[in-house]
C-alpha cells in the first residue's frame, strides 16, 4: 500500500479519535468532587486539542507530499526479536518488578538492536531506570510495579 494513503488514513481517524475524545471529556464521573472533574475534564480536552493538532498537520503534510511505497521493516528477523522481547519485559515486570525487569530489558535490548558497548548501555539503563523510578514513584506518587514472585 501507498505511504501516501496510510498517513492520510492515519490521520483521519487521529482527528475522528480526537472529536470523540473531546466530547467524552465532560462526561467524566460524578463520584469524585467538582474540582477533580473539572480539572481532569480540562486535561482530556487539552490533550484531545493536541491530538487533533497534530494529526491535522500530519494530514496535510500527507496530503502535499510525494507518494512512496511503504517498507514495514528492513530486518523482519531483528523486529519480531524486538517484539518477543517487549512481550517478555511486560510479563516479567508482574513477577520481578520494574526495576529488575527494566535492568534486564535495556541491554539487552540495545544489543538486539546492535549497540554493542555493553558498559555504556549498563550505565544508560541504570540512568533511565533511575530517572524513570524518581519521576514516577518520588515525583508523581505512581507506584511501580513490584516483585511479587517470593
Amino acid at each position: 500500500m501507498n505511504k501516501k494513503y496510510i498517513e492520510i488514513i492515519t490521520s483521519i481517524f487521529f482527528i475522528a479519535f480526537s472529536v470523540l475524545l473531546y466530547g467524552s471529556a465532560d462526561s467524566v464521573s460524578l463520584s469524585v468532587s467538582q474540582a477533580a472533574t473539572d480539572s481532569t475534564s480540562a486535561y482530556v480536552n487539552f490533550i484531545a486539542i493536541l491530538l487533533g493538532l497534530s494529526a491535522l498537520v500530519q494530514l496535510i503534510i500527507s496530503a502535499i507530499s510525494n507518494s512512496s511505497r511503504i517498507e514495514f521493516t528492513k530486518s523482519p528477523k531483528r523486529f519480531l526479536s524486538l517484539i518477543v522481547s517487549l512481550s517478555v519485559y511486560v510479563f516479567s515486570m508482574e513477577y520481578i518488578g520494574f526495576i529488575i525487569s527494566t535492568l534486564i530489558f535495556l541491554p539487552i535490548t540495545m544489543r538486539l538492536m546492535d549497540y554493542n558497548k555493553f558498559i555504556k548501555s549498563l550505565i544508560i539503563s541504570i540512568g533511565i531506570t533511575l530517572f524513570v523510578y524518581l519521576l514516577f514513584e518520588v515525583g508523581f506518587e505512581i507506584i511501580l510495579p513490584e516483585i511479587t514472585i517470593f
